[in-house]
C-alpha cells in the first residue's frame, strides 16, 4: 500500500494521471489446480526435492461434510490447498506469480502490478485517462488468459477502476472493457483494508476507522459495569489489543503525524478521539462529563495523535532496515533525497518533519534456513557477574571454542563486544554501535 501511495504522488509531481484497476480472485485457495501449481514451481526453478514434497503433500487429500451430527463419506479433493495451513499462502503465491508478471511479459514498463494473495492491482501512469485505460485493458486481457489457463475465476462485481488526480480540469471518465464487461471509473476503492479515494484525502477511510473503533468501544462498555464485569486491567488490555489496532491499521498511509511539541491533535482525528474517549469512559466507569485529559491520565493511554505518531515512526524506521533489493527501499531513498514542495508523499513528509529518523541504519537481511537447521552456537545470559564467572569456570574449556562476551550495559547508549580465540590467544574488539 505504501508503494501504491508513493507512485500516485510521484505521478502527480510529473503532472500526470495515475490509473489503477483492482480485482479479486474468487475462491483462491479452493481453485488451485495441482498440476498447474507444480508446473509453476518448476518454472520458478524450485528444487526438485521441494517440488516432489509439495506434490506428495497435495496428493490423496480428502474431506468430509458434517450436518446435524451426520458426517458424509470422504470426498476426494483433486484441486485446492488446505484452508488454514501456513503453506497455503506460500503455495498460492507461486500459483498466481505469473499474474503479477503480466506487465513485464507485455513489455509495459509504465504499468505496475501489486498483489497480496488474491487481491491484485494494476497501476499505470500516463498523460491522460484514455491512454491509461488502453494499457490497463491490455493487461486485463492477459489476466483473462492466465485465468483460463489456471482454471481460476475473477469476481466480476469487484472490478474497480480509479483515475487518481487532484486536477479538477482533467478528464477521468474513461472506462475499461474486459470479457464483455465495462468497468466504469469509481471515486473510491477498498484495497487491503484501506479505502483509497480519488484525491487521496482518506476522509472515507477515517470515517470507516472511527466507526470500527466506536463499535468495539461500545462493546467494551457492555461488559464493564460498576458492580460486575471485567476489571480495569483486562478492559485496558482489550483496548490496546483490539480497539486501537483496528483504528490504527495502515496509519502510515492515511495519517501524517504532527511535529514534536504540538499538543493539539489534528482536526481530522476528531472522530478517532471520540471513539477512544468512549472506550476510556467504559474502562474507568466515570461520569460522562469527565475531561479527556483526565481520562488519559487515569487510564495511562496516550492521546490518539501521539499513539499514531509513535506507530508511524516505528514503521518508518522498520522500513529503512529492509534489504536493498526490497521494492520499498527505492521509495525510502527517493523520499529522503527529495526536496520537492509539491504533492509531498507520506514518506517525504516523514523524512522532512523527522530528520533524526533518516540516519543510516543496519540492514536486516533474511536468512533462509531448513526446518531441521540448528544453530552451531549457544547463548547464555547470566543474571549477574558472579553467575557469569561461575558459568565460565564450570564450562569445559574446548580449545576449538570461540567465546564472545558482552556486558550489555549500554553505557552512553552504546554496546561493545569482544571475541577471544584460545587456540592462538587472539583477541578482537568490535567497535561499539549505537542503540536505536
Amino acid at each position: 500500500m505504501t508503494i501504491l501511495s508513493e507512485r500516485i504522488h510521484h505521478a502527480w509531481k510529473e503532472k500526470e494521471v495515475y490509473s489503477a484497476v483492482f480485482m479479486d480472485v474468487a475462491g483462491a485457495f479452493n481453485n488451485v489446480h495441482h498440476e498447474r501449481l507444480i508446473d509453476n514451481m518448476k518454472k520458478r526453478r524450485i528444487s526438485d526435492f521441494i517440488v516432489a514434497w509439495t506434490e506428495s503433500f497435495l496428493s490423496d487429500r480428502t474431506t468430509s461434510l458434517r450436518f446435524n451430527g451426520i458426517t458424509s463419506e470422504n470426498i476426494e479433493m483433486d484441486a485446492g490447498v488446505p484452508q488454514g495451513s501456513p503453506l497455503s499462502p506460500i503455495l498460492y503465491m507461486y500459483y498466481n506469480a505469473e499474474l503479477l508478471d503480466v506487465p513485464r511479459i507485455c513489455g509495459e514498463r509504465s504499468v505496475q502490478s501489486l498483489g497480496f494473495i488474491d487481491d491484485i492491482a494494476y497501476g499505470v501512469q500516463g498523460q491522460s485517462d484514455e491512454e491509461n485505460a488502453q494499457k490497463l485493458q491490455r493487461m486485463l486481457k492477459k489476466a483473462e488468459e492466465w485465468k483460463n489457463r489456471h482454471g481460476a475465476k475473477f469476481e466480476m462485481t469487484k472490478y474497480i477502476l480509479i483515475h487518481f488526480t487532484r486536477n479538477r480540469h482533467r478528464k477521468t471518465d474513461s472506462p475499461v472493457t474486459v470479457a464483455n464487461i465495462t468497468i466504469q471509473p469509481s471515486r473510491e476503492a477498498r484495497y487491503l483494508g484501506v479505502i483509497f479515494d480519488k484525491n487521496l484525502r482518506f476522509k472515507q477511510h477515517l470515517q470507516y476507522a472511527a466507526k470500527k473503533g466506536t463499535k468495539f468501544a461500545q462493546a467494551i462498555s457492555r461488559i464493564a459495569k460498576a458492580t460486575w464485569g471485567a476489571d480495569f486491567q483486562h478492559l485496558r488490555q482489550l483496548f490496546t489489543a483490539v480497539v486501537a489496532p483496528r483504528m490504527d491499521y495502515a496509519a502510515s498511509i492515511w495519517h501524517r503525524p504532527t511535529r514534536y511539541g504540538q499538543q493539539t491533535p489534528p482536526p481530522q482525528l476528531s472522530k478517532l478521539v471520540t471513539a477512544q474517549r468512549t472506550a476510556m469512559k467504559a474502562i474507568l466507569g466515570c461520569f460522562r462529563t469527565t475531561s479527556t485529559p483526565a481520562l488519559e491520565i487515569e487510564t495511562g493511554l496516550a492521546p490518539a495523535h501521539l499513539r499514531l505518531q509513535s506507530k508511524i515512526l516505528r514503521s518508518f524506521t522498520r522500513m529503512q532496515t529492509l534489504p536493498e533489493n526490497h521494492p520499498t527501499n527505492a521509495c525510502i531513498e527517493r523520499a529522503i533525497k527529495s526536496k520537492s514542495r509539491t504533492f509531498i508523499t507520506n514518506l517525504e513528509y516523514l523524512a522532512q518533519t523527522f530528520p533524526d529518523y533518516t540516519k543510516p541504519l543496519e540492514r536486516i537481511h533474511p536468512f533462509i534456513r531448513a526446518p531441521w537447521w540448528t544453530a552451531p552456537h549457544s547463548i547464555t545470559i547470566s543474571p549477574n557477574k558472579k553467575a557469569a564467572k561461575k558459568h565460565h569456570d564450570e564450562t569445559i574449556q574446548n580449545p576449538q571454542t570461540i567465546r564472545m562476551y558482552t556486558d550489555g550495559s549500554g553505557i552512553k547508549d552504546q554496546i561493545g563486544a569482544a571475541v577471544h580465540c584460545p587456540v592462538d590467544d587472539r583477541r578482537a574488539e568490535h567497535k561499539p554501535y549505537e542503540i536505536i
